[in-house]
């Protein structure tokens, strides 16, 4: 079992548990020194396709031109008619690039989360360079999303992942959530060493956040 930074087994205390070892233990937000938490893992609590009615992503700046209405060139969504991109890379890997970012979600407890999105792009349209993406969770303690929590916000696999050329690629990360935290957005961040030579063709698509 490997547990994210931040994350421990929690066992359900005397009386609230089960003695079923696969209901009574669980990965928890680590709390030093503080009483097991006994928390049924919640399941799935955000997802979006992009289709119609789903929730959708915005960009938050940048060049080139968002759509959140379908895949470009030869790249079909993974799921429906939706997903979306962007038709300018940056070379920056931090916020402030071409991020794109989900509405206000409401957590459902404190615990670990974990996101998954999935990628892909068409190599031949990325002048001889690769993609990367990663993802930040931004945290929030209101349900307008104005309001940071204590920790602000968490950055996801710092080392990023190379966004695939060959079928759609699974971006998978977990992370524990701040103790004041009771919304947040998701921002996915794409990005190239070359910049504006990879200008190319990508997209993303059936992003979820699920209670672990």
């Amino acid at each position: 079992l490997t547990l994210s930074s931040g994350i421990a087994v929690s066992r359900c205390g005397d009386g609230a548990d089960t003695d079923v070892n696969a209901n009574d233990f669980s990965a928890q937000s680590a709390t030093p020194k503080a009483g097991n938490q006994c928390v049924v893992p919640q399941g799935i609590f955000y997802t979006t396709s992009l289709e119609s009615g789903d929730p959708t992503f915005t960009k938050l700046s940048g060049a080139g031109t968002f759509s959140a209405t379908g895949c470009p060139g030869s790249l079909s969504p993974r799921s429906g008619s939706q997903a979306f991109h962007n038709t300018s890379v940056t070379t920056a890997s931090n916020d402030g690039g071409r991020d794109m970012e989900s509405s206000c979600i409401a957590l459902p407890n404190t615990r670990p989360v974990q996101l998954s999105y999935y990628h892909i792009a068409d190599l031949a349209t990325l002048g001889g360079s690769s993609l990367n993406t990663r993802a930040r969770l931004y945290w929030f303690t209101d349900a307008s999303c104005s309001t940071p929590a204590t920790t602000a916000n968490t950055l996801l696999g710092s080392g990023g992942q190379t966004v695939s050329t060959s079928g759609y690629g699974n971006y998978l990360q977990s992370t524990a959530v701040p103790s004041d935290a009771t919304y947040v957005r998701i921002r996915i961040m794409i990005w190239s060493s070359a910049g504006a030579a990879s200008n190319g063709n990508w997209c993303v698509d059936d992003v979820s956040l699920e209670g672990l």
